[in-house]
């Protein structure tokens, strides 16, 4: 037996998106402000493609010369937490279940 193809959202529910996201383009003309990439490097991050899901994370590392490791049992972001360690942050302090995803 066939699968049936899957069904774009109904009229209510596109409506409801559309309206959505006015309202977040809205909020963002009135509460957002530029910010310069050259001052806050920080905030630069990878871009999304036309794919939702896990597939912009596999484009971006292999990009980015990267690996995506699923389902491993020992990594993380960082290595060493104590490289966070500063005055603004008391590594000592953070949740036990922060330091593990980290």
């Amino acid at each position: 037996m066939a699968t049936p193809a899957p069904r774009g959202p109904g009229p209510i529910a596109a409506g409801l998106g559309s309206l959505g996201c006015w309202v977040v383009y809205a909020l963002i003309r009135v509460f957002g402000r530029a910010v310069d990439e050259a001052r806050e490097p920080w905030l630069r991050g990878p871009l999304g493609s036309a794919h939702i899901g896990d597939r912009p994370y596999d484009e971006l590392a292999r990009e980015e010369g990267l690996s995506v490791v699923r389902r491993a049992r020992a990594g993380g972001l960082i290595p060493d937490m104590g490289a966070l360690a500063g005055a603004d942050c008391d590594i000592v302090r953070l949740n036990p279940a922060i330091r593990r995803f980290y």
